[in-house]
């Protein structure tokens, strides 16, 4: 018993060690997918970088075509401004020119008809004067001579010149004030139309300085917007630039990523082959190990069996002891109501009596843990059983085989093990770690060798090797 623990226990180290190993190579397959799709991700990151460079090259382009027909829209609407003001300007001041030239002309026509007429009268004043001073004279000259008769008809008649004379004067002067007032009116017209049109003259020229001032800054905009439309130029054939080192070094980068990904390819496939290889050799060693664990599971469970059945007859004789012991404390109980003048006597034998209860109690709490554990490994040992039920079928040869050379090592009473390979060998040969059951079943050898006729018996008659608990 103690070299099939054994070589159960160096059986489920090689099998960890193994089931250790396929997880290592599970780990590095995991780290190696890993490495891949970080790979993948550093291209797709690359590849989205040079989309979005191509994509602000796009922008870039179209926010160039946007401020060049802005440019060329302002400029145009610039010029035209320019123009529709300075005609606008131009048709206003010819207009206002030739107005003020019309009204110019017609008061110097004016001012040259009063004046000419001014003049006339002017001619007929000196006329009346001197013709007064005329008749003066002949006045004179005829208040010297002293004729009567010629001096009265003569003063008669210079009289009625004089009158005339001096009507004429009047007339002249009334005239003359008239023609003064007319050009006196005609001059303060003059000037108001002159001060107007003087006024409308500083109008015009405010207006044309205006717009002179709105045409240098529409200029300056201009030339403001032309340089805008220079350095946006020049920031487009810069951001053209970098768009074409930016698609040059995304190139090179996705050259060496695609590089990369191949070596890390090739040499994922050459540790994908190793570990399939390493795989392969393991699971052939691990059924080899299956196939040593069936052969020595088939002793275990009937020994298992022979066991438990002690077990539990052991078990079913503490638990009647219980009884005894529960049915013997209720008469102690018992005895105590009824003899108290035994009290301290009787309470010594209570206590030492609770002693042996707590040591039976232990016992079998102990007997049922121990139970508790085999039953517990009965069950793994027949879920494996079950789990490498379908590997029986095609090992059935082998187990005959077995069969037969245990039934001959019954006959001859000793254990012959043929280990399949070496290296099952090399792994019986391995320290034995420590059981739970193996002082247990150290301590139960006698019995175990007394029931082993029995099991020889009983192994015959079963048709099956598996039991339930």
């Amino acid at each position: 018993m103690e070299l099939i623990s054994q070589e159960n226990m160096r059986l489920q180290g090689a099998k960890k060690e193994l089931e250790d190993r396929i997880k290592a190579l599970h780990q590095r397959c995991t780290d190696a997918d890993c490495r891949e799709y970080e790979a993948t991700v550093q291209v797709r990151e690359s590849i989205q970088m040079s989309e979005n460079a191509l994509l602000e090259k796009d922008q870039a382009m179209i926010r160039e075509q946007q401020k060049e027909e802005e440019v060329r829209r302002l400029a145009d609407a610039l010029g035209k401004l320019v123009n529709d003001a300075g005609k606008r300007t131009r048709q206003e001041v010819d207009s206002i020119r030739k107005q003020c030239n019309t009204n110019i002309a017609k008061l110097m026509e004016e001012v040259t008809a009063l004046e000419t007429e001014n003049a006339e009268k002017q001619a007929e004043i000196e006329r009346a004067i001197r013709e007064k001073r005329a008749v003066e004279h002949e006045l004179e000259q005829m208040y010297k001579e002293g004729t009567a008769v010629t001096g009265d008809q003569r003063i008669n008649e210079l009289q009625n010149r004089i009158i005339a004379m001096e009507r004429l004067k009047d007339e002249t002067l009334i005239r003359a004030q008239q023609i003064e007032k007319n050009v006196q009116r005609q001059e303060y017209s003059h000037e108001e139309e002159k001060s107007r049109s003087l006024l409308v003259t500083d109008q015009l020229r405010g207006r044309l300085e205006k717009l002179s001032r709105e045409c240098e800054t529409l200029s300056d905009e201009r030339l403001r917007l032309t340089e805008d439309n220079d350095n946006l130029k020049k920031k487009m054939i810069e951001l053209r630039r970098e768009k074409e080192d930016t698609g040059r070094s995304a190139a090179k980068d996705l050259i060496s990523v695609e590089h990369e990904m191949s070596m890390m390819r090739r040499e994922y496939e050459a540790r994908l082959e190793s570990v399939e290889e390493n795989s392969r050799q393991s699971t052939k060693e691990l059924r080899q190990m299956v196939l040593t664990q069936q052969r020595m599971s088939s002793k275990w469970k009937e020994e298992c069996r022979v066991l438990g059945q002690k077990f539990e007859g052991k078990i079913s004789e503490l638990r009647s002891q219980l009884t005894m012991q529960k049915k013997r404390n209720e008469d102690l109980t018992n005895q105590k109501q009824q003899l108290k003048e035994q009290n301290v006597q009787n309470e010594q034998l209570l206590s030492d009596q609770r002693d042996v209860n707590r040591k039976l109690r232990q016992k079998v709490e102990l007997a049922e843990h121990q139970a508790t554990e085999v039953t517990r490994k009965l069950t793994d040992r027949s879920a494996r059983e079950r789990r490498l039920a379908h590997d029986k079928k095609q090992l059935q040869a082998q187990l005959d085989k077995i069969r037969t050379e245990l039934t001959r090592s019954d006959r001859g009473g000793h254990v012959s093990l043929h280990l399949p390979t070496p290296h099952l060998s090399a792994t019986y040969n391995q320290p034995k770690p420590s059981h739970p059951t193996s002082g247990f079943i150290r301590d139960r050898a006698p019995s175990i060798t007394s029931s082993h006729h029995s099991y020889k018996s009983s192994r015959s008659r079963s048709s099956s090797p598996e039991f339930s608990t």
